[in-house]
Protein backbone atom coordinates (compact mmCIF):
# COMPACT_ATOMS: atom_id res chain seq x y z
CA UNK A 1 0.00 0.00 0.00
CA UNK A 2 1.33 3.44 -0.91
CA UNK A 3 2.17 5.81 1.90
CA UNK A 4 -0.45 8.22 3.17
CA UNK A 5 0.08 11.93 3.64
CA UNK A 6 0.79 11.33 7.34
CA UNK A 7 3.21 8.48 6.59
CA UNK A 8 5.13 10.68 4.14
CA UNK A 9 5.33 13.56 6.58
CA UNK A 10 6.73 11.20 9.19
CA UNK A 11 9.31 9.78 6.74
CA UNK A 12 10.50 13.30 5.89
CA UNK A 13 10.71 14.42 9.50
CA UNK A 14 14.44 13.74 9.84
CA UNK A 15 15.39 15.06 6.38
CA UNK A 16 16.04 18.41 4.75
CA UNK A 17 12.39 18.37 3.63
CA UNK A 18 10.87 18.14 7.10
CA UNK A 19 9.42 21.66 6.89
CA UNK A 20 8.15 21.34 3.31
CA UNK A 21 4.45 21.76 2.63
CA UNK A 22 2.78 18.59 1.33
CA UNK A 23 -0.56 18.63 -0.47
CA UNK A 24 -2.76 15.76 -1.62
CA UNK A 25 -4.62 15.43 -4.90
CA UNK A 26 -6.27 12.89 -7.17
CA UNK A 27 -6.12 12.26 -10.89
CA UNK A 28 -9.00 10.72 -12.81
CA UNK A 29 -8.44 7.01 -13.23
CA UNK A 30 -6.15 6.53 -10.24
CA UNK A 31 -7.20 4.57 -7.17
CA UNK A 32 -4.76 6.32 -4.82
CA UNK A 33 -3.86 9.93 -4.25
CA UNK A 34 -0.88 11.88 -5.51
CA UNK A 35 1.24 13.81 -2.99
CA UNK A 36 2.81 17.14 -3.95
CA UNK A 37 5.85 18.34 -2.01
CA UNK A 38 6.90 21.98 -2.23
CA UNK A 39 10.61 22.41 -3.09
CA UNK A 40 13.14 25.19 -2.71
CA UNK A 41 14.41 26.25 -6.15
CA UNK A 42 17.96 26.50 -4.77
CA UNK A 43 18.06 22.84 -3.78
CA UNK A 44 15.79 20.96 -6.19
CA UNK A 45 18.02 18.06 -7.22
CA UNK A 46 19.24 17.26 -3.71
CA UNK A 47 15.61 17.32 -2.53
CA UNK A 48 14.73 14.91 -5.33
CA UNK A 49 17.56 12.64 -4.19
CA UNK A 50 16.10 12.54 -0.67
CA UNK A 51 12.70 11.54 -2.01
CA UNK A 52 14.25 9.05 -4.46
CA UNK A 53 15.93 7.35 -1.52
CA UNK A 54 12.52 6.88 0.09
CA UNK A 55 10.71 5.66 -3.06
CA UNK A 56 10.74 1.96 -2.09
CA UNK A 57 9.63 2.75 1.47
CA UNK A 58 6.85 5.11 0.43
CA UNK A 59 5.99 3.22 -2.77
CA UNK A 60 6.00 6.59 -4.48
CA UNK A 61 8.55 7.61 -7.13
CA UNK A 62 9.28 11.37 -7.13
CA UNK A 63 9.21 13.53 -10.23
CA UNK A 64 10.15 17.20 -10.20
CA UNK A 65 7.86 19.60 -12.02
CA UNK A 66 6.82 23.22 -12.05
CA UNK A 67 3.68 24.10 -10.14
CA UNK A 68 2.24 25.79 -13.23
CA UNK A 69 2.72 22.61 -15.28
CA UNK A 70 0.58 20.52 -12.95
CA UNK A 71 -1.95 23.25 -12.17
CA UNK A 72 -5.41 21.85 -12.80
CA UNK A 73 -4.11 18.30 -13.29
CA UNK A 74 -5.24 16.99 -9.90
CA UNK A 75 -8.59 17.04 -8.16
CA UNK A 76 -9.20 17.92 -4.54
CA UNK A 77 -11.05 14.65 -3.96
CA UNK A 78 -11.13 11.15 -5.46
CA UNK A 79 -13.06 10.60 -8.68
CA UNK A 80 -16.33 8.72 -8.45
CA UNK A 81 -16.02 5.08 -9.61
CA UNK A 82 -18.70 5.74 -12.25
CA UNK A 83 -16.49 8.39 -13.87
CA UNK A 84 -15.50 6.97 -17.29
CA UNK A 85 -11.91 8.16 -16.86
CA UNK A 86 -11.72 6.21 -13.61
CA UNK A 87 -11.62 2.93 -15.48
CA UNK A 88 -9.68 4.07 -18.55
CA UNK A 89 -6.73 6.20 -17.47
CA UNK A 90 -4.26 5.64 -15.93
CA UNK A 91 -5.57 2.44 -14.29
CA UNK A 92 -6.11 0.77 -17.66
CA UNK A 93 -2.77 2.03 -19.04
CA UNK A 94 -0.91 0.52 -16.09
CA UNK A 95 -2.32 -2.86 -17.11
CA UNK A 96 -1.89 -2.43 -20.86
CA UNK A 97 1.80 -1.49 -20.87
CA UNK A 98 2.72 -4.81 -19.23
CA UNK A 99 1.75 -6.58 -22.47
CA UNK A 100 3.97 -4.36 -24.67
CA UNK A 101 7.56 -5.06 -25.68
CA UNK A 102 9.09 -1.63 -25.09
CA UNK A 103 12.28 -2.39 -27.01
CA UNK A 104 10.38 -3.58 -30.09
CA UNK A 105 8.12 -0.52 -29.98
CA UNK A 106 11.13 1.80 -29.87
CA UNK A 107 12.34 0.41 -33.18
CA UNK A 108 9.17 1.54 -34.94
CA UNK A 109 8.52 5.25 -35.41
CA UNK A 110 5.01 4.57 -36.63
CA UNK A 111 4.13 2.80 -33.39
CA UNK A 112 5.75 5.40 -31.13
CA UNK A 113 4.52 8.57 -32.83
CA UNK A 114 1.53 7.45 -34.84
CA UNK A 115 3.12 8.74 -38.03
CA UNK A 116 5.84 7.67 -40.41
CA UNK A 117 6.93 9.14 -43.75
CA UNK A 118 10.02 7.41 -45.16
CA UNK A 119 12.35 9.63 -47.13
CA UNK A 120 12.40 9.25 -50.89
CA UNK A 121 15.69 9.10 -52.78
CA UNK A 122 15.07 12.60 -54.14
CA UNK A 123 14.84 14.00 -50.63
CA UNK A 124 18.13 12.35 -49.72
CA UNK A 125 19.79 13.78 -52.84
CA UNK A 126 18.50 17.27 -52.06
CA UNK A 127 19.88 17.22 -48.52
CA UNK A 128 23.16 15.59 -49.40
CA UNK A 129 25.19 18.76 -49.92
CA UNK A 130 24.04 20.14 -46.57
CA UNK A 131 24.81 16.91 -44.68
CA UNK A 132 28.25 16.46 -46.24
CA UNK A 133 28.93 20.15 -45.72
CA UNK A 134 28.54 19.64 -41.95
CA UNK A 135 31.27 16.98 -42.02
CA UNK A 136 33.50 19.20 -44.17
CA UNK A 137 33.16 22.15 -41.78
CA UNK A 138 33.74 20.04 -38.67
CA UNK A 139 36.60 17.81 -39.81
CA UNK A 140 38.02 19.56 -42.86
CA UNK A 141 37.17 16.65 -45.15
CA UNK A 142 34.10 14.77 -46.32
CA UNK A 143 33.11 11.90 -48.62
CA UNK A 144 32.71 12.61 -52.31
CA UNK A 145 29.18 13.65 -53.22
CA UNK A 146 29.12 11.41 -56.27
CA UNK A 147 30.16 8.36 -54.26
CA UNK A 148 27.39 8.88 -51.72
CA UNK A 149 24.88 9.67 -54.47
CA UNK A 150 25.73 6.34 -56.08
CA UNK A 151 24.97 4.50 -52.83
CA UNK A 152 21.58 6.20 -52.66
CA UNK A 153 20.83 5.40 -56.30
CA UNK A 154 21.70 1.73 -55.73
CA UNK A 155 19.40 1.56 -52.70
CA UNK A 156 22.23 0.96 -50.23
CA UNK A 157 21.20 4.12 -48.36
CA UNK A 158 17.40 4.29 -48.24
CA UNK A 159 16.69 6.71 -45.44
CA UNK A 160 18.13 9.64 -43.57
CA UNK A 161 19.07 7.24 -40.76
CA UNK A 162 21.00 5.05 -43.23
CA UNK A 163 22.89 8.08 -44.51
CA UNK A 164 23.63 9.38 -41.02
CA UNK A 165 24.95 6.01 -39.80
CA UNK A 166 27.07 5.52 -42.93
CA UNK A 167 28.54 9.01 -42.55
CA UNK A 168 29.14 8.53 -38.82
CA UNK A 169 31.08 5.33 -39.53
CA UNK A 170 33.05 7.18 -42.24
CA UNK A 171 33.95 9.94 -39.77
CA UNK A 172 35.07 7.44 -37.12
CA UNK A 173 37.12 5.50 -39.66
CA UNK A 174 38.91 8.61 -40.93
CA UNK A 175 39.22 10.70 -37.75
CA UNK A 176 39.18 8.21 -34.87
CA UNK A 177 38.48 9.66 -31.42
CA UNK A 178 38.11 13.15 -32.87
CA UNK A 179 34.90 11.94 -34.52
CA UNK A 180 33.44 11.27 -31.07
CA UNK A 181 34.25 14.69 -29.62
CA UNK A 182 31.21 16.76 -28.64
CA UNK A 183 32.90 19.95 -27.46
CA UNK A 184 31.74 21.78 -30.60
CA UNK A 185 28.11 20.88 -29.88
CA UNK A 186 27.79 22.67 -26.54
CA UNK A 187 25.94 21.37 -23.48
CA UNK A 188 22.20 21.91 -23.62
CA UNK A 189 21.03 19.08 -21.37
CA UNK A 190 21.68 20.73 -18.02
CA UNK A 191 18.59 21.14 -15.88
CA UNK A 192 18.26 24.83 -15.14
CA UNK A 193 16.05 25.75 -12.19
CA UNK A 194 15.23 29.45 -12.27
CA UNK A 195 14.37 31.51 -9.21
CA UNK A 196 11.12 32.76 -10.70
CA UNK A 197 9.39 29.36 -10.82
CA UNK A 198 7.85 27.29 -8.05
CA UNK A 199 9.05 23.69 -8.15
CA UNK A 200 7.36 20.70 -6.61
CA UNK A 201 7.99 16.99 -6.34
CA UNK A 202 5.00 14.94 -7.41
CA UNK A 203 4.76 11.60 -5.60
CA UNK A 204 2.35 9.37 -7.55
CA UNK A 205 1.16 6.03 -6.18
CA UNK A 206 3.87 3.94 -7.85
CA UNK A 207 7.50 3.17 -6.90
CA UNK A 208 8.74 3.02 -10.53
CA UNK A 209 9.97 5.91 -12.64
CA UNK A 210 8.31 4.75 -15.84
CA UNK A 211 4.84 4.41 -14.32
CA UNK A 212 5.23 7.76 -12.55
CA UNK A 213 5.11 9.55 -15.91
CA UNK A 214 1.43 8.66 -16.27
CA UNK A 215 0.56 10.95 -13.39
CA UNK A 216 2.21 14.00 -14.96
CA UNK A 217 0.97 16.31 -17.68
CA UNK A 218 3.71 15.53 -20.24
CA UNK A 219 2.39 16.22 -23.74
CA UNK A 220 4.02 13.12 -25.23
CA UNK A 221 1.67 10.73 -23.41
CA UNK A 222 -1.29 12.01 -25.40
CA UNK A 223 -0.44 9.41 -28.04
CA UNK A 224 -0.35 5.76 -26.94
CA UNK A 225 0.73 6.28 -23.32
CA UNK A 226 1.05 2.55 -22.62
CA UNK A 227 3.73 2.22 -25.30
CA UNK A 228 5.58 5.25 -23.93
CA UNK A 229 5.62 3.72 -20.44
CA UNK A 230 6.88 0.39 -21.81
CA UNK A 231 9.64 2.27 -23.67
CA UNK A 232 10.77 4.04 -20.49
CA UNK A 233 10.87 0.68 -18.72
CA UNK A 234 13.06 -0.71 -21.50
CA UNK A 235 15.52 2.18 -21.12
CA UNK A 236 15.59 1.64 -17.38
CA UNK A 237 16.45 -2.02 -17.83
CA UNK A 238 19.10 -1.44 -20.49
CA UNK A 239 20.64 1.89 -19.48
CA UNK A 240 19.55 2.51 -15.89
CA UNK A 241 17.58 5.55 -17.08
CA UNK A 242 15.29 7.13 -14.49
CA UNK A 243 13.04 10.14 -14.79
CA UNK A 244 13.97 13.07 -12.59
CA UNK A 245 11.84 15.89 -14.01
CA UNK A 246 8.55 15.83 -15.86
CA UNK A 247 7.42 19.16 -17.26
CA UNK A 248 4.64 19.96 -19.74
CA UNK A 249 6.85 19.30 -22.78
CA UNK A 250 10.25 18.22 -21.40
CA UNK A 251 11.51 15.12 -19.61
CA UNK A 252 14.89 14.93 -17.87
CA UNK A 253 16.38 11.52 -17.10
CA UNK A 254 19.36 10.40 -15.05
CA UNK A 255 21.36 7.56 -16.64
CA UNK A 256 23.65 5.15 -14.77
CA UNK A 257 24.65 2.84 -17.66
CA UNK A 258 25.01 4.96 -20.81
CA UNK A 259 25.84 3.35 -24.17
CA UNK A 260 29.49 2.35 -24.44
CA UNK A 261 29.94 2.32 -28.21
CA UNK A 262 29.03 4.86 -30.88
CA UNK A 263 26.98 2.19 -32.68
CA UNK A 264 24.90 1.57 -29.56
CA UNK A 265 24.56 5.33 -29.07
CA UNK A 266 23.33 5.77 -32.65
CA UNK A 267 20.72 3.04 -32.21
CA UNK A 268 19.60 4.80 -29.01
CA UNK A 269 19.44 8.14 -30.85
CA UNK A 270 16.92 6.63 -33.26
CA UNK A 271 14.91 5.29 -30.31
CA UNK A 272 14.86 8.78 -28.79
CA UNK A 273 13.72 10.18 -32.14
CA UNK A 274 10.85 7.71 -32.25
CA UNK A 275 9.90 8.49 -28.65
CA UNK A 276 10.11 12.30 -28.79
CA UNK A 277 12.24 14.03 -31.43
CA UNK A 278 11.58 17.71 -30.72
CA UNK A 279 14.69 18.20 -28.55
CA UNK A 280 17.02 17.04 -31.31
CA UNK A 281 15.27 18.74 -34.19
CA UNK A 282 14.78 22.07 -32.41
CA UNK A 283 18.46 21.99 -31.39
CA UNK A 284 19.42 21.54 -35.04
CA UNK A 285 21.41 18.37 -34.30
CA UNK A 286 21.87 15.63 -36.86
CA UNK A 287 21.23 12.05 -35.75
CA UNK A 288 24.97 11.34 -35.69
CA UNK A 289 25.72 14.44 -33.61
CA UNK A 290 22.93 13.51 -31.23
CA UNK A 291 24.41 10.00 -30.95
CA UNK A 292 27.75 11.55 -30.01
CA UNK A 293 26.11 13.42 -27.13
CA UNK A 294 24.52 10.20 -25.84
CA UNK A 295 27.82 8.34 -25.73
CA UNK A 296 28.84 8.14 -22.06
CA UNK A 297 26.35 10.90 -21.11
CA UNK A 298 24.73 10.51 -17.70
CA UNK A 299 21.62 12.54 -18.49
CA UNK A 300 19.05 12.70 -21.28
CA UNK A 301 16.53 15.35 -22.16
CA UNK A 302 13.49 14.50 -24.27
CA UNK A 303 10.93 16.95 -25.61
CA UNK A 304 7.48 16.64 -27.15
CA UNK A 305 5.76 19.91 -28.03
CA UNK A 306 2.19 20.48 -29.25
Amino acid sequence: MTSSLADTQQALAATSLESSTIAEGWISGALDSVLIVELNSDDVLSSWSVLRGLAEQLLRFPLVSQLEDIDGLFRDEPAHPDDLAYVTYPTKVLKDYLTIDGFAALQDGEVMRGEFSPLRSAELFNGLARVLGETQRTFGSAPDVEDVSALIAKGVLRSNADLELWLLNWEVEHFGDAALDVSHLGDSDLIDFDDESQYVAVLPPTPTAWEALLFMGWYGTQHDPATKIAALKSWNERFGAELVCGFASVLNLKVTRPPTSIQEAFALAIEHDHFASDKRTLSGLSLRDYARTLLASDRWQLMAKP
